[in-house]
C-alpha cells in the first residue's frame, strides 16, 4: 500500500508518518516545506509545498491513500495575515483534488484539520505556541 502524508512535520503529521513507517507493507511518502521532521521516520521525504504538489507526481505515486494534514501558515499581520493564508490554502486544496479527479486510480483522501488539537474554545483565536489540549468529537 502506498500512502501520501501532506503536512508531515506538524504535531500530527510526525506521529502518522513514524506509526505508518513500522507497519509492513505500507510505503510512506511524506511532504516536507521548510522545516524539517523533528523525527525522522523510515519513510520517503519530499521537499514541497502543498501549493506545488502537482499531477504527474501524484500519477508516479499511484497511492492509495492520502492523509491530508497539511496548512499554509498565516506569517505576520494578525487576522489579515491568517485570512491571506486561509485563502492560500483553499486555493491549493482546489488545485489538489482537480488533480486527484484526473488520476488513473482516485486515492482515498483523509482530512484532518489541527484546530481541535487546542481544544473546544469557541471564540478564542489560538497561536502555534498556545498549550495543547485535544479535542475530538
Amino acid at each position: 500500500m502506498n500512502v501520501l502524508i501532506l503536512g508531515a512535520t506538524g504535531f500530527t503529521g510526525t506521529a502518522l508518518s513514524c506509526y505508518l513507517s513500522g507497519m509492513k507493507d505500507v510505503n510512506t511518502t511524506a511532504i516536507i516545506h521548510n522545516r524539517q521532521p523533528r523525527v525522522k521516520c523510515d519513510v520517503v521525504y519530499v521537499n514541497t509545498s502543498l501549493q506545488n504538489i502537482d499531477y504527474n507526481f501524484l500519477e508516479k505515486g499511484n497511492f492509495d491513500y492520502i492523509f491530508h494534514l497539511a496548512r499554509i501558515p498565516g506569517k505576520g499581520f494578525g487576522d489579515l495575515g491568517r485570512r491571506y493564508a486561509g485563502l492560500q490554502g483553499a486555493i491549493a486544496n482546489r488545485k489538489l483534488l482537480t488533480s486527484l479527479k484526473k488520476l488513473k486510480r482516485t486515492p482515498k483522501l483523509i482530512y484532518l484539520s489541527g484546530s481541535l488539537m487546542y481544544g473546544h474554545r469557541p471564540g478564542y483565536s489560538f497561536i502555534e505556541s498556545d498549550i495543547l489540549q485535544p479535542a475530538g468529537y
